[in-house]
């Protein structure tokens, strides 16, 4: 380690026990002070100048004779000099007596510094995070070199601006937060260099990785591998999400702004889970997992965002893919996941297993991610009203419509001609994405402009999904059934909402009509839901199946109260 002369401004190598030293943290600028202007002694006329003179004039007021700067104590000529510095700085500004933070964009003055305090770039930099986190004791300068106060005297100032809670800012060891709330301290900041989004973290975590700058986003990749080996019980690693909120398939970030949301993630104490193995194959981990629907599992992740409990979906891989064991793929981690983790109903599906999550894209391993949506299998003619933004789920030439998984509502309403009866069809998910298709006449009142078929939709949406789970089953196949109106052939409407892990068959004696939904295979090769109608001969045997409830009178009366008819 090379320590710059207070006094002389000179370069000395220590290789030995290190004396007392202050150390200078800053923003690069323009014009700085080098390690070839050190060793020449040209320096004094570059605009660095006055930073340099500054701190080593202040070491020498807290006698301290040695100073160390990033920007002229390193050979960044040499590889492994400066592999063997980035690996070692957080070390290095832990250990110095004083850590002297000068400020550029920042005036002490009163009236000014509360505001230039908040705005300055030194809390946007990806470097200066262990900067403000290692060093024992820590006081800020303006621009004039005029005291601003310590880190302890503007802990809550700086906790509220970087939402870095005070213990770590007081020095608790850094290994008691949980690895996604560390990388959301970094989520805003930014590098010059793509690599150094993961370089500069090395010391939070406590990991050493070789610098291979020229690989991009690979980088950040290779510390995430490096810590879930250190920290293997911490599975918070995997809970990002993108910031776009676009569904990912792959198993590791990309970079720190994909845990931006993490800032109160914490680890469970009481969920016995198994270390996370890296693997040639993927990350192999022990967790709580219950099924979804269709070949999407739920995995119960060991921490919390407050008190929400974590889990992400994961899809099982065909044979092909996944050679022996179970093999998932990670799909999507958002908001939806929240809400069914918090369903105490649930709970009760969930069985401790191994699994491997691949580390590669499920795209490049060949499977289809429409694993959502409705497939139509008609018997008459059809066709499908203009409404707007819904006609982008529906790919026309194959009949299919595909939702992105964690989406609800009605997508798609098809009029279509079965037999002697001409109906208007609504498919969709509630919120608990289970399907559900409306059936009604079309001389039927609700039709009009599809405000009745709008109506029948929402109290669809709002029925709980525990009443449907609930249910009594006959041949597999709990539903809920609505009849509303009379029973004249003009004015009736019939609302079918299956669960979402099984199939479902009835028919409609009132319309001589079977209705299916069953889970198939799509046309593109993912799982997707195929909705069925055909006009049946009234005297021919049907499916039995179970019909658990009925309601009858206008559809508005069984909606919330706070829900607009």
């Amino acid at each position: 380690m090379r320590l710059i002369g207070a006094q002389t401004c000179q370069l000395v190598e220590y290789t030995g026990e290190l004396p007392a030293y202050a150390i200078l943290s800053h923003r690069w600028e323009d014009d700085e002070i080098t390690f070839a202007d050190l060793n020449t002694g040209q320096f004094t006329g570059k605009k660095a100048h006055f930073k340099l003179r500054g701190a080593c004039r202040q070491a020498l007021k807290d006698d301290l004779q040695w100073l160390w700067c990033d920007t002229c104590c390193i050979d960044k000529s040499s590889s492994s000099e400066l592999s063997e510095a980035i690996n070692s700085m957080f070390r290095w500004y832990a250990s110095a007596a004083r850590c002297y933070v000068y400020l550029s964009d920042v005036d002490a003055r009163p009236g000014r510094f509360s505001l230039d305090f908040r705005k300055s770039t030194w809390f946007s930099r990806g470097w200066t995070l262990q900067e403000l986190l290692a060093p024992r004791s820590l006081i800020f300068y303006d621009r004039h070199w005029r005291f601003c106060g310590t880190k302890d005297d503007l802990v809550e100032k700086i906790s509220l601006m970087t939402y870095i809670p005070q213990p770590a800012l007081r020095g608790e060891p850094l290994s008691r937060f949980p690895i996604a709330q560390r990388m959301a301290w970094a989520a805003g900041r930014v590098t010059t260099r793509i690599e150094d989004t993961a370089y500069c973290l090395l010391g939070i975590f406590g990991v050493n990785i070789p610098l291979i700058y020229g690989e991009g986003a690979l980088a950040f990749r290779r510390l995430q591998e490096e810590i879930m080996k250190t920290e293997a019980a911490d599975q918070s690693i995997l809970t990002w999400v993108d910031p776009d909120g676009k569904h990912s398939i792959q198993l590791l970030a990309d970079s720190p702004a994909q845990f931006a949301h993490c800032y109160n993630t914490r680890l469970m104490s009481n969920v016995n889970m198994g270390p996370i193995y890296v693997t040639s194959s993927g990350v192999h981990l022990t967790t709580w997992l219950a099924h979804w629907k269709l070949n999407i599992y739920i995995a119960l992740l060991n921490c919390t965002y407050g008190n929400r409990k974590i889990g992400m979906f994961v899809g099982l891989l065909p044979a092909s893919t996944s050679g022996r064991g179970r093999v998932c793929a990670r799909l999507i981690l958002n908001d939806n996941i929240n809400k069914v983790m918090e369903e105490d109903k649930l709970y009760t599906g969930f069985v401790k297993k191994s699994i491997t999550i691949t580390q590669s894209s499920v795209k490049s391993l060949g499977v289809d991610c429409s694993v959502y949506g409705f497939q139509l299998m008609l018997s008459g003619r059809y066709r499908y009203p203009d409404l707007g933004d819904a006609t982008d789920y529906w790919r026309e030439g194959l009949e299919e419509m595909d939702m992105k998984l964690g989406q609800h509502g009605l997508p798609r309403i098809i009029d279509c001609k079965i037999g002697k009866r001409t109906l208007t069809c609504a498919l969709g998910f509630d919120f608990d994405f289970n399907p559900f298709c409306i059936i009604l006449e079309q001389q039927a009142e609700y039709v009009d402009s599809h405000r009745g078929l709008s109506t029948l939709c929402a109290q669809v949406l709002y029925t709980e999904s525990a009443t449907i789970q609930e249910l009594p089953e006959r041949d597999n196949a709990p539903f809920l059934s609505y009849t509303s109106g009379s029973k004249s052939q003009n004015d009736a409407a019939w609302a079918f909402k299956t669960n979402r892990r099984q199939n479902f068959t009835t028919r409609v004696p009132e319309l001589s009509l079977e209705v299916s939904m069953l889970t198939r295979r799509s046309r593109t090769g993912g799982n997707i839901w195929r909705f069925g109608m055909r006009h049946y001969d009234q005297g021919a045997p049907g499916p039995q199946v179970y019909l658990p409830r009925s309601r009858s009178g206008p559809i508005s009366q069984a909606l919330p109260p706070s829900h607009p008819t």
